[in-house]
């Protein structure tokens, strides 16, 4: 039993690397809107993205802290609707 606990948080698991791998190429979507608009870049922004493209890499190469890494990218779902706003404005 604690083995199961301790491949559910460092083995590989199939879908948590394919979730990264699809949130990677939104965060490099993302990426590129920033750099692309003049009015979106800052140094803040890609700090951010760097930070979050950086743990993206390490979770899918090496499945390290799935659990973890899915909070962090559920604090991430309201980007969508942030960037929707942005437009419109």
């Amino acid at each position: 039993r604690n083995d199961d606990a301790v491949a559910c948080f460092f083995g590989y698991r199939w879908l948590p690397a394919r979730v990264c791998g699809m949130f990677l190429g939104y965060l490099f979507y993302d990426l590129a809107l920033i750099v692309a608009s003049p009015s979106m870049r800052s140094a803040g922004l890609l700090v951010h993205h760097a930070l979050f493209i950086t743990c993206a890499m390490v979770c899918k190469q090496g499945s390290f802290f799935k659990f973890p890494f899915a909070w962090l990218i559920a604090g991430e779902m309201s980007t969508p609707l942030l960037s929707i706003r942005w437009m419109l404005a």
